[in-house]
């Protein structure tokens, strides 16, 4: 399996970020736990809705639990990096806004990636 950076390009922000339908959850594996639930992906990042927590410039090793299987899987493993967080605007004081680059991923996550978004993303607005 090779990895393939992601995210290279400088116009990223031209690329539609799709909201997803249901809960796809993010485990942080260099400490086994809830890292947050995506909020909106795209292919070469994610917003995460997360407790107070996530690190600023840190790469973190995730992976994403399906709600269901989508062709046979039901998880993905991938590296990316926190660029931003946002303190929530919601009732919770707990809780920030988290945006993430993702900054290696197998071949086989990529077509994953795009799944995700077939399967859970709703069709952004202009």
């Amino acid at each position: 399996m090779t990895d393939q950076p992601l995210g290279q390009d400088s116009d990223r922000r031209s690329e539609p970020r799709y909201p997803l339908d249901d809960n796809v959850q993010v485990i942080d594996l260099g400490n086994d736990s809830t890292l947050g639930v995506i909020m909106d992906l795209h292919s070469h990042g994610f917003m995460l809705m997360c407790p107070k927590g996530a690190e600023q410039s840190l790469t973190y090793s995730l992976k994403f639990l399906l709600p269901r299987h989508i062709n046979g899987c039901s998880e993905l493993a991938l590296h990316a990096t926190c660029l931003w967080t946002a303190e929530s605007m919601s009732e919770s004081e707990d809780m920030q806004w988290a945006g993430f680059a993702v900054v290696s991923v197998s071949e086989h996550a990529v077509i994953r990636l795009q799944d995700i978004v077939a399967e859970f993303g709703i069709e952004p607005k202009d």
